[in-house]
C-alpha cells in the first residue's frame, strides 16, 4: 500500500462535539483547502506549459532560462511555487483551524502537535551521515554500493512523501479529534474555565524560598481585592528622557483582571473592554475610574 493510499484509509471519527456554527467555520475552511490543491495544480501545470512554449519560441533550452517576459521587477514566479504552496497548505489548514478555537473558546492548544500526528514525517537521511564522517574515499566498493542503493531508496521515498504532502487527504475532523484530546475529557468552556483559574491562582500566589511556604499575594475584604505590594503587579519606567513615567501592567495582573471581568460579565478575555488603560502598552497615568464596574 502507498502513502497516499494508507493516509487516505485514516479513520475519521464521527465527531458530534463541536457546535453548528464551529462545524460551519471547519466546513468553509474545508472547501477552501480542498479546493485550493487542484487549483494550484493547474496553475503549476499551466506554467510549466507557457515555460516550454516561452522556451521554444526564443530557442533556449538551458536548465537557467527564466522566461524574460513573465516576470517582473526581478520576481519570477515557477510552477515549483506553485507545488511547494500544495505541501505548505496542510500546516496552513491546521493552524486556521486550532486558530479558530483558539480564539473562540479562549483555550490554549498546541498546533505544532497536531501537524505531527497529522502531517507525515519527512524520510529520515542519516546514513548520509556516514559518507559524511567517513569520507568517499575511505568507504569500500561494498560500502559505496550500499551508500548509492540506500541512496535511490530515499529518493523514492522522498518523491512519494512530495507527492503525499501535495495531495494529503486531511480532514477538519481530524483536526477536532486531535484537539478534543487535547482538552483531556473537559469541554471547551471547562478547559477555558480551569485555564483561566489557573492562571489567576499562579498570578496570585508565590512560594517564600526562605520557608517553602505558598504565600498569597492579595487580600480579600468584603467586596474588595487587594492586591499586595510583595506582588509584581506593575512597573514603572521612569526614564530621564520621558516627560512622563510609563506604567505597564504585568502580565500577572492582567490575569487578574480577566477574570475579574469574567466573574463581571461571565465572558473569556475580555479583561481589555473592561480595563482599557491598564491592557494599553503605554499608560501615562496611575488612577483610573472604571466604568460599569
Amino acid at each position: 500500500m502507498s502513502l497516499l493510499n494508507k493516509f487516505s484509509h485514516v479513520e475519521i471519527k464521527a465527531d458530534t462535539r463541536i457546535s453548528e456554527a464551529d462545524k460551519a467555520v471547519c466546513l468553509r475552511e474545508q472547501e477552501a483547502f480542498d479546493k485550493s490543491g487542484p487549483a494550484l495544480e493547474q496553475l503549476a501545470d499551466l506554467y510549466d506549459a507557457l515555460d516550454a512554449e516561452q522556451r521554444g519560441i526564443l530557442g533556449e533550452d538551458t536548465k537557467d532560462f527564466y522566461n524574460p517576459y513573465m516576470c517582473t521587477d526581478g520576481f519570477r514566479f515557477a510552477s515549483d511555487d506553485a507545488r511547494r504552496a500544495m505541501e505548505a497548505r496542510n500546516e496552513k489548514f491546521i493552524d486556521r483551524v486550532v486558530s479558530y478555537f483558539t480564539r473562540t473558546y479562549s483555550v490554549e492548544l498546541n498546533a505544532y502537535e497536531i501537524k505531527k500526528h497529522l502531517i507525515p514525517e519527512k524520510p529520515s537521511d542519516d546514513f548520509i551521515d556516514v559518507r559524511r564522517y567517513r569520507g568517499w574515499d575511505n568507504m569500500t566498493e561494498e560500502e559505496r554500493a550500499d551508500f548509492n542503493k540506500k541512496c535511490a531508496e530515499h529518493k523514492e521515498l522522498v518523491a512519494q512523501h512530495t507527492n503525499l504532502l501535495r495531495h494529503l487527504p486531511l480532514r477538519y475532523e481530524q483536526i477536532v479529534d486531535e484537539i478534543i484530546t487535547q482538552l483531556g475529557g473537559f469541554s471547551f468552556q471547562e478547559r477555558a474555565m480551569n485555564e483561566m483559574l489557573a492562571r489567576c491562582w499562579n498570578a496570585g500566589h508565590r512560594k517564600d524560598w526562605r520557608t517553602d511556604k505558598i504565600v498569597e499575594e492579595f487580600e480579600v475584604k468584603n467586596d474588595t481585592l487587594k492586591l499586595l505590594d510583595s506582588g509584581y503587579w506593575c512597573h514603572c519606567h521612569d526614564d530621564s528622557w520621558r516627560s512622563y513615567p510609563e506604567w505597564s501592567a504585568s502580565d500577572a495582573l492582567k490575569h487578574v483582571l480577566e477574570a475579574v471581568a469574567h466573574f463581571q460579565c461571565g465572558r473569556m478575555n475580555e479583561g481589555h473592554l473592561w480595563f482599557p488603560e491598564l491592557f494599553r502598552y503605554d499608560i501615562k497615568n496611575n488612577v483610573f475610574p472604571i466604568n460599569n464596574m
